[in-house]
């Protein structure tokens, strides 16, 4: 049997998380805390994270954030190092592939 795995989605998850996992505001009291600010971005740069917003359902500026705490979390490459294999580690179908046992 010889099918194709698709990837797509596990590049996604190994990124930015399985999903919207919710952290308890007790554990990082300095991550739930919300600073408004005043900053001037490039047109095209809210352009697009409008666009995004549309699609997925949700705020700009919720995007907004996320993507800054990718660039400070995610950006490390020891973390998205782990978080790869934590990902081929999980996925069965593909340890057999690469064990040559399917």
């Amino acid at each position: 049997m010889n099918q194709e795995i698709n990837f797509s989605n596990a590049a996604k998850r190994a990124l930015f998380g399985k999903s919207q996992e919710r952290q308890s505001a007790a554990k990082d009291p300095d991550r739930h805390l919300r600073v408004k600010v005043t900053m001037n971005l490039d047109g095209d740069i809210v352009r697009f994270f409008k666009e995004q917003a549309d699609e997925e359902g949700l705020g700009y500026q919720v995007l907004i954030n996320r993507a800054l705490r990718e660039f400070i979390d995610g950006g490390k490459p020891a973390k998205l190092a782990q978080d790869v294999i934590k990902e081929i580690l999980a996925n069965p179908e593909l340890l057999a592939q690469l064990r040559g046992t399917e």
